[in-house]
């Protein structure tokens, strides 16, 4: 054996081993019930079958079997990179979620090429060999039957390079994609350059690809609802981090976005808020590039109404939709005819049975189709979100009632008070904070104590009446010192939450009641 042999096999016996052992891995842990788990397990056992074939070739010309012998595990090792060329590219679409319309004609194609062109292999060599067998045994001319399986796996590296610069983005998974794309030039290399085919880099290398392809589908790829993975931690714990910011409602939505573009890995994710019973709007759209350049800016604050485009019928039906082409599809909004959007799906943010809003994944480029793992990642995030939506709401709506109300507090003429169910003062207006200084300086009295400073008992014998016989409302008129005689109405407030009894008490001049 050659020096060139003894490094082919030392180099594919140890890639061999790994790849085996990825192969267990892999399946022991289940990780081929995804679609992309089973692409890399063919990926890995294509990998096996060139390794083997390789070994196969290298024993059988120490050994010195017959020529017949070494020249079909020959032919055997050109076939099988044929194959490894088919399942990293298949690898790549199922990856990014492409394998829709040419890309998958394409790999479908190859399968059945492949497949065709395996019998020849009975009859046909696929390399020139000579009636001696040299030590080269891989370094030969092409026949012709070798130079279409040779094109073929050429054509199909070639589209794996392409896929693999078109979807790099998509994928999001620079492992996965170098590995793929790495191996593909170190086999153009070898089918072009005769000298390095007896090296047998691509199978060699393989071992590596494939442990650093399994590391990915542990560490990267596993984000299934059912399997909580080192990913959906990963987000998770960001969205931890982004809810606990205290920032408008906006930025908190278009970071939320932004993660949950990353998990899908789709090209853009838009948030629509419900303004209305049948109208939407954007509030956050985001598309993965920097902020200050972000061309879907210019859609938020756009508004669709209800069964119009895919988030109007969402809005109506109240459930998820998802269509493979957007602009060719019956029911899209011309108002968003100005944006790339091919596969999108739509899922409603429900809270308490209302839909508070919608949430769109799209892509903007066509070759990918979402799939239901996809609708389940996006449907186990949307509920978090339609929380954040109800809860700024809620605060808004708060901040306005409570302005609200203090504006009606310091403009009004009556002296307001609220005592607790324990008589501790717990809310004055303006002008009864006024007369509270006038007879108590800094101290915030009690309702007796309160009480007390007027001229006769009726005040103080009103709040015994309330506490022993709770009258719901009561009456009367007292004199106290500076102010004179001071018309009173004490009405008790019922807090539904704890279910004990507050007092409003009511002060005005009982000359503000004369008849003039």
């Amino acid at each position: 054996m050659t020096a060139s042999q003894i490094f082919a096999f030392a180099s594919n016996s140890l890639a061999l081993i790994l790849t085996l052992g990825m192969i267990q891995w892999l399946v022991l842990r289940r990780g081929w019930r995804t679609a992309t788990g089973w692409a890399l397990l063919q990926f890995l056992l294509s990998l096996v079958v060139l390794q083997s074939a390789r070994l196969l070739m290298l024993v059988s010309v120490l050994a010195d079997y017959p020529p017949m012998i070494v020249e079909g595990t020959a032919n055997l090792t050109l076939m099988s990179l044929f194959g490894v060329a088919l399942t990293g590219f298949s690898l790549l679409l199922h990856a990014g979620n492409t394998m829709k319309a040419a890309w998958q004609v394409a790999n479908r194609a190859g399968v059945t090429g492949l497949i065709a062109l395996l019998p020849g292999l009975w009859y046909f060599d696929l390399l020139q060999f000579p009636a001696a067998l040299d030590d080269s045994i891989l370094g030969h001319a092409y026949t012709t039957y070798g130079s279409v399986v040779a094109g073929l796996c050429t054509f199909y590296l070639i589209l794996t390079l392409i896929a693999a610069w078109r979807f790099w983005r998509q994928i999001d998974a620079p492992t996965l994609v170098v590995g793929v794309a790495g191996l593909a030039l170190i086999q153009l290399a070898e089918l072009g350059l005769a000298p390095l085919r007896d090296l047998g880099l691509s199978g060699a290398l393989g071992g590596l690809a494939s442990l650093m392809f399994v590391y990915f589908f542990m560490a990267q790829w596993e984000i299934d609802p059912y399997t909580s993975q080192a990913s959906w931690l990963t987000i998770a714990r960001r969205i931890a981090d982004i809810l606990t910011i205290n920032q408008p409602l906006p930025d908190t939505l278009a970071h939320l976005a932004e993660q949950i573009r990353h998990l899908v890995r789709c090209d853009s994710v838009v948030v629509l808020i419900a303004i209305s019973t049948e109208r939407l709007e954007v509030i956050a759209a985001v598309d993965g590039g920097p902020a200050t350049d972000n061309p879907l800016k210019s859609i938020v604050g756009r508004q669709i109404r209800q069964g119009e485009g895919l988030a109007g019928r969402v809005m109506q039906t109240l459930y998820p939709m998802r269509v493979d082409n957007y602009h060719i599809w019956n029911g899209h909004s011309p108002d968003f005819d100005d944006l790339p959007i091919y596969a999108s799906m739509s899922v409603p943010l429900l809270f308490d049975g209302s839909l508070v809003g919608v949430i769109n994944a799209s892509e903007t480029s066509p070759g990918r189709t979402f799939t239901d793992r996809d609708q389940r990642m996006l449907e186990l995030l949307a509920p978090q979100m339609a929380v954040i939506i109800v809860t700024n709401q809620l605060n808004a709506d708060l901040y306005t009632t409570s302005a609200y109300l203090q504006a009606v507090l310091e403009h009004t003429t009556v002296a307001l008070l609220i005592f607790d169910a324990v008589g501790l003062l717990r809310q004055a207006n303006p002008l009864a904070q006024r007369y509270l200084r006038l007879w108590f300086g800094d101290h915030r009295p009690s309702a007796i104590e309160f009480a007390a400073q007027a001229d006769d008992t009726q005040f103080t014998e009103a709040l015994v009446q309330w506490a022993v016989r709770s009258r719901p409302v009561q009456m009367l008129e007292t004199t106290y010192p500076s102010l004179g005689p001071l018309h009173i109405e004490i009405q008790p407030i019922v807090t539904e939450h704890t279910g004990q009894s507050d007092l409003l008490v009511l002060m005005r001049p009982a000359s503000d009641l004369s008849p003039e």
